[in-house]
C-alpha cells in the first residue's frame, strides 16, 4: 500500500477518539484533518485523486475524502460529482453527521441534501 495512501488512512482514525474536553486531543484531531487535507491536494496535484477515491469504502477515511477532494478545485468534475454523491448519501442519514452534511452541502449550492 502506498505510503501516503496509509498515512492518510492513520489520520483518519485519528479524528473519531478526539476527546473534545481534552485540549491536547483537539489539537491533534484538528492537526490530523489539516494532513488530510494537504495530503488531498498532493494527491490531486499529482494526478492520482483516484487513489484516494478508493478509500470511500473506508468507514473513517470515507468521508474526509470525499470532503476534502470536493473542495479541491483542480479536481476533474467527475471525480467531484462521486465526492458530492457521497456526500449527499451521508445527508441523508440521521444522525449529527448527516446535519453537518446537509449544511456543508446547502453552503456550497447543492440544495437541501
Amino acid at each position: 500500500m502506498n505510503a501516503n495512501i496509509q498515512r492518510f488512512l492513520e489520520l483518519a482514525r485519528v479524528h473519531p477518539t478526539t476527546d473534545y474536553g481534552n485540549s491536547t486531543s483537539v489539537n491533534a484531531g484538528n492537526q490530523a484533518a489539516d494532513s488530510m487535507r494537504e495530503l488531498a491536494l498532493k494527491f490531486v496535484e499529482s494526478g492520482r485523486a483516484d487513489d484516494l477515491l478508493s478509500l470511500l469504502s473506508d468507514r473513517y477515511a470515507a468521508p474526509w475524502v470525499a470532503y476534502n477532494l470536493a473542495e479541491i478545485t483542480q479536481i476533474p468534475e467527475e471525480q467531484k460529482r462521486h465526492c458530492i454523491s457521497f456526500i449527499q448519501h451521508i445527508a441523508d442519514g440521521s444522525n449529527i453527521e448527516s446535519v453537518g452534511a446537509e449544511i456543508w452541502l446547502r453552503e456550497r449550492g447543492y440544495g437541501d441534501s
